[in-house]
């Protein structure tokens, strides 16, 4: 277990400081740390990885006079070999004994931060973090609220999921997913019927075209096709229009992120490709429907 202060993902508030001194900081440069106390434990208990160095643990004794920093805090901060070495934090002198590769503590949309962690076993603001293993949530978290209530049984017990504080952070994303779901099926359903009925408009206009051509012994897979080219034209014209923009729309959208993935060719082309399909067999089916009928029948129509 670990406590956790200054610093609450779920409240979205952050502790920083710039009151960092080092040796060899000749320029008085001024980096903006984060601050994140915890007790022992903490960075075990988060999954955190060491790059260089060890965590707290009380084997060594009393540590507040020790610290730990993240890569990105040790790369701005230009040391080699930091571990060792001492900094000045708030007028206190604290020994480096460990860097942490980097770990997200904030949305996605913004960049890692350096930051450090310092002990501090009894914060103003206590909470408690807990691992727990999957499936026994419940029993836990009532075995937990047992001991809780003996000693602070004048308090009321509260808890939250850390997945759910991250979950948190991306509640607009979370909708904008469900709306444009929910968009894009509205809008495929409106443009199939759309050109359910101008295929059913051009068809009927050009019934005694299809009955002489099966006279004279043209193939339904040549009179589908036939028919299919008219309407392969508007879909090409659409597709040319649609795809740039649809790119620049994702690709700003995506540089809103700090970490994003890169647009692959592959996700339009395949979007595209799901258009056509859905395109050829609407105009697949009002065909071979018009082409079930005997010719003479189409030829003898006013």
């Amino acid at each position: 277990m670990g406590a956790c202060f200054r610093h609450n993902i779920a409240e979205g508030r952050d502790g920083g400081t710039t009151d960092v001194q080092w040796a060899g900081n000749t320029n008085e440069q001024k980096i903006e740390f984060t601050d994140i106390a915890a007790g022992y434990h903490f960075i075990e208990t988060m999954g955190m990885k060491l790059k260089e160095g060890r965590s707290y643990s009380e084997v060594f004794g009393d540590e507040k006079s020790k610290i730990i920093f993240n890569e990105t805090a040790i790369n701005a901060m230009g040391l080699n070999n930091p571990v060792g070495k001492t900094v000045r934090i708030w007028g206190e002198e604290k020994q480096i004994i460990g860097v942490l590769k980097d770990f997200h503590f904030q949305s996605l949309y913004q960049n890692i931060k350096p930051c450090f962690i310092e002990l501090n076993e009894r914060p103003r603001e206590a909470r408690i973090m807990v691992k727990l293993q999957p499936g026994s949530e419940s029993e836990s978290i009532s075995e937990i609220q047992k001991i809780f209530d003996q000693y602070n049984d004048h308090l009321p017990f509260e808890y939250r999921y850390m997945d759910d504080a991250y979950e948190s952070l991306y509640t607009s994303e979370k909708r904008v997913e469900v709306l444009s779901g929910f968009f894009a099926v509205v809008v495929i359903v409106i443009s199939c019927l759309g050109l359910f009925g101008l295929t059913a408009f051009s068809i009927q206009k050009r019934r005694k075209e299809i009955g002489i051509r099966r006279v004279l012994g043209s193939g339904k897979v040549k009179i589908l096709w036939l028919l299919w080219s008219e309407f392969n034209r508007n879909f090409i014209f659409a597709l040319i229009i649609f795809l740039p923009f649809s790119y620049l729309l994702l690709k700003n959208w995506l540089n809103d992120f700090a970490y994003r993935i890169s647009l692959s060719s592959w996700y339009f082309i395949v979007a595209a490709g799901v258009v056509v399909m859905i395109a050829a067999l609407t105009v697949a089916s009002q065909t071979l429907k018009a082409l079930r009928n005997r010719p003479v029948k189409s030829l003898r129509s006013e």
